[in-house]
């Protein structure tokens, strides 16, 4: 061996011991007979193999991996083009390596060689995988939020911006890349007056404050400072959101605020407002005239104890406010009530007071509103006293209205007890048919006046007193009427048919029903010039404006009624000398009834068109039905 082969032979060594111990896992293939052949590999192969990598020295490349594989046609690729490239590669040397990422360098050495080194990169590619994963993440976070957010630098420039900023001018990010944020949103040739960006890079720190854009929008801008990690400020972001709708919200608020102060000041009732434990918290101007001249303001943060104190007249009210404020406060409903207050001024007002328990954000408070009434408690008891005085002068003319009716209907009576007395002893003696006539219209005149009397009592009773309706029979009724008025008119020839087809009709009325039957009865007999006075009552029953009801017909064959006087003849106060005869109070006492009843009167032509041959009355009487 010469120098040269020596040398040779160190290189080699040399080259060989370079070889085994570099970092990066490798191994040597020789081109043998169209298969390559593992002939050596170094020691980082040996230990990602786990040691194991022994057992394929001098295997074939094709019994290792298939010819199909990326490993195989890359050696091949190499040795064939003679062609030295890096590529990253994903395979598994089962089962000493597993399914791992490397970056595998193959390069080719004359004449039969290639040489593969495989740099582990599993964790790397993890790591990025992570980092990749983490940015969008952020970056999704980023895009999601509605407020503008824009990475600037220190003059402005923008280096990035998230979606919703560029939504906002109807751009693209990309489209703002490198642009001056104040020449995008507030569209200026300059920093905007008081950036609040500009302000958090100068000052060192996190800034805020409002910019008003040509659109008349308001943004509400934070500016954050941007540090190196020598602490240095190179760059800022600024976060923007638009809160126009809020600060429009807030100025309506306002001028609600403002509009109910002036309801609260200007309400002519006292309002106070005290928290649950009774302290007075606000009050308006009202206020002043309940408590005469005492400052509102002296009033505020005091206890409502406190404030009655301020007149010992009002002491004795304490217990009762405590109780009240108590049963606001368990969610009880207090009627509104009232109470004099004894003012510093001397005087005593009286007041009527609500209360209720409000909430104002989150506190519940108690509100008192307080009205004057001391006019009306005036007025009440001036009232009062005039009814009793009222009371009185009815009694008194109550008393002598019996008095009176008591009077007249003893001398009535006397009358007409002289008149029988004349009668009996004038029976055997011949008196003059004249004279008997008048003895007759004496009488006849005694009995109408005894019915005036009564209706007249019986009048001023439906008018002063309020009587009870109740279910009355008044088929009942209506028959003991006729026994009645049969016996009462016993020298007359008088004939009352009742026609039926009911055994029992229940009305709504009460004790009044049979004055009103006796008034129509009387007056069917009274104005009659029959020898015999006919009074037939016909009973149906007829709906009406969705009523049921008790039709009752009285027809007669007496004088009958003029059809101008038809109408007249139930109005109270009418000229009796339109009508020959004139009816009395009878039928204005029957249309008082009918009225309490909810009934009706009016008044027919017995024979359509002919007055003269009697009158029908016509009569509806409210029916209890069943069900009722």
């Amino acid at each position: 061996m010469n120098d040269l082969d020596e040398n040779i032979e160190l290189d080699y060594e040399a080259f060989k011991s370079i070889y085994i111990s570099t970092p990066i896992p490798s191994y040597i293939w020789k081109k043998e007979d169209n298969d390559f052949y593992l002939v050596n590999y170094n020691k980082a192969l040996n230990i990602l193999s786990k040691g194991n990598i022994d057992s394929y020295l001098g295997k074939k490349l094709s019994s290792i991996f298939d010819k199909d594989s990326m490993i195989s046609i890359d050696i091949h690729n190499c040795f064939d083009n003679r062609l030295n490239y890096c590529k990253e590669i994903r395979y598994g040397f089962e089962p000493l390596v597993k399914n791992k990422a490397f970056i595998a360098t193959f390069i080719y050495i004359p004449p039969d060689l290639v040489i593969v080194f495989t740099e582990d990169i599993t964790k790397k590619k993890i790591i990025e995988k992570t980092l990749r994963k983490e940015e969008q993440e952020k970056s999704i976070i980023l895009e999601s939020i509605s407020e503008h957010i824009v990475y600037q630098d220190l003059n402005n420039k923008i280096l990035w911006t998230n979606k919703a900023a560029a939504d906002s001018v109807g751009l693209k990010i990309h489209n703002l890349m490198g642009r001056k944020c104040y020449e995008i949103w507030p569209r200026r040739d300059s920093p905007c007056e008081g950036c609040p960006v500009i302000e958090a890079i100068r000052i060192r720190n996190p800034t805020s404050g409002e910019i008003n854009t040509p659109d008349n929008r308001i943004w509400q801008i934070r500016g954050y400072p941007v540090f190196n990690e020598k602490g240095k400020v190179v760059a800022a972001v600024e976060i923007t959101k638009e809160i126009t709708q809020i600060k429009k919200a807030e100025e309506n608020l306002k001028k609600t605020q403002l509009k109910y102060q002036e309801l609260f000041n200007s309400s002519p009732y006292s309002i106070f407002l005290i928290d649950t434990n009774g302290k007075l918290l606000d009050c308006n101007l009202a206020t002043k005239n309940i408590l005469s001249y005492h400052k509102i303001e002296d009033l505020i943060d005091k206890n409502f104890t406190e404030i009655l104190s301020l007149n010992q007249g009002n002491i004795h009210l304490i217990p009762r406010f405590k109780k009240i404020i108590e049963k606001v406060i368990n969610g009880e409903i207090v009627k509104d009530f009232t109470f004099p207050i004894f003012r510093t001024t001397g005087n005593r007002i009286w007041v009527m007071a609500s209360v209720s328990l409000i909430k104002i954000m989150d506190e519940s408070l108690i509100q008192f509103i307080i009205k004057d009434i001391t006019e009306k408690k005036e007025t009440e008891e001036k009232l009062k006293e005039s009814e009793i005085k009222y009371r009185k002068s009815f009694n008194r003319s109550e008393f002598y209205k019996d008095l009176f009716a008591h009077d007249i209907n003893n001398i009535l009576q006397n009358i007409l007890s002289a008149i029988d007395l004349l009668n009996l002893k004038v029976i055997d003696k011949s008196l003059p048919e004249e004279s008997r006539e008048l003895l007759s219209i004496i009488k006849d005149q005694v009995n109408r006046g005894s019915n005036l009397v009564s209706n007249v009592r019986t009048l001023s009773d439906v008018e002063d007193l309020s009587f009870n309706i109740e279910k009355v029979n008044a088929l009942k009724v209506l028959h003991n009427v006729r026994e009645f008025i049969i016996k009462s008119f016993h020298d007359k020839n008088v004939e009352i048919i009742i026609n039926s087809p009911y055994k029992k009709i229940s009305v709504y009325a009460n004790q009044l029903l049979s004055d009103l039957f006796e008034n129509i009865i009387i007056n069917a007999i009274r104005y009659n010039r029959n020898q015999l006075i006919k009074i037939i009552i016909n009973i149906s029953k007829m709906k009406k404006n969705d009523g049921n009801f008790v039709k009752l017909d009285f027809i007669d064959n007496g004088i009958g009624i003029p059809d101008k006087m038809k109408d007249k003849i139930f109005q109270r106060g009418y000229n009796a000398k339109e009508f020959v005869s004139g009816l009395g109070l009878g039928l204005t006492l029957v249309k008082k009834i009918l009225n309490l009843y909810k009934g009706e009167i009016w008044v027919e032509d017995k024979i359509a068109g002919d007055h003269s041959k009697g009158s029908n009355f016509v009569i509806l009487l409210p029916e209890v039905m069943a069900n009722d």
